[in-house]
């Protein structure tokens, strides 16, 4: 009797945040036919893991960790003379 009284509950419970989340689809995409590539719900795709930290020699190293397909890390030297121009390009491109 208290198996069934809990499935009845957890039955109540699932439907009722189906009604509140609807059917737990986002903006009204069927689950059908969502594509993670093209679907424009998607806010932020895939980032790999990104580091930034100085080197021995004082340069501004930007790091992002290795795909699954790739043979090692991705690196970004930047001088110390050339940090603010790079930034600021930065910037500038992400406001446009």
């Amino acid at each position: 009797m208290k198996e069934s009284i809990a499935k009845v509950e957890k039955i109540e419970k699932e439907e009722a945040a189906r009604a509140v989340l609807g059917s737990g689809l986002a903006f009204g995409a069927s689950g059908d036919d969502f594509d993670w590539d093209t679907d424009d719900s998607v806010i932020l795709r895939e980032q790999r893991a990104t580091a930034a930290y100085r080197n021995r020699h004082g340069e501004l190293i930007i790091r992002q960790r290795a795909s699954w397909c790739d043979d090692g890390d991705t690196f970004v030297y930047i001088s110390p003379e050339n940090e603010v121009s790079f930034m600021e390009g930065l910037a500038k491109r992400a406001r446009e």
